[in-house]
């Protein structure tokens, strides 16, 4: 039996070809996840700049109902001032605890938002990005 090997073309060109058409994979694989890392921290700065806004806004509010009904009674005869200062300072010291715990919350919320909406993606899709 005889074997008739056939050149057709260049093969130099065929594997730069190949070696291309890799590279414009990996380049459309690291933009594509670029894209989905720069989306995830979009939405948690997004989600944390919400949270800590809602969570000075409760701790505002609460520190505001502290002040009110929960004035001590020493108060009143002004005995001094520092304490006075204090009292009014307490709406601020709620609504700072309130920003750390808006943040964390909306982190973790986002978090598990996040993880729902990707498994939902991926039943639903069933494809990854190679096999585009």
């Amino acid at each position: 039996m005889r074997r008739t090997i056939c050149h057709i073309g260049n093969n130099d060109a065929t594997h730069m070809h190949w070696a291309f058409a890799s590279v414009a994979q990996f380049v459309r694989l690291s933009f594509y996840r670029l894209l989905n890392l720069a989306s995830r921290v979009l939405k948690y700065c997004f989600g944390m700049y919400l949270g800590g806004l809602l969570g000075w806004f409760g701790g505002w509010f609460t520190g505001r109902l502290y002040v009110e009904y929960f004035k001590p009674v020493y108060l009143s005869d002004f005995s001094g001032l520092d304490e006075i200062m204090c009292w009014e300072r307490i709406p601020h010291i709620f609504a700072g605890a309130g920003v750390f715990a808006g943040v964390v919350i909306a982190t973790i919320v986002t978090f598990c938002l996040s993880r729902r909406t990707s498994d939902n993606k991926s039943c639903n899709n069933g494809s990854d990005y190679l096999d585009q």
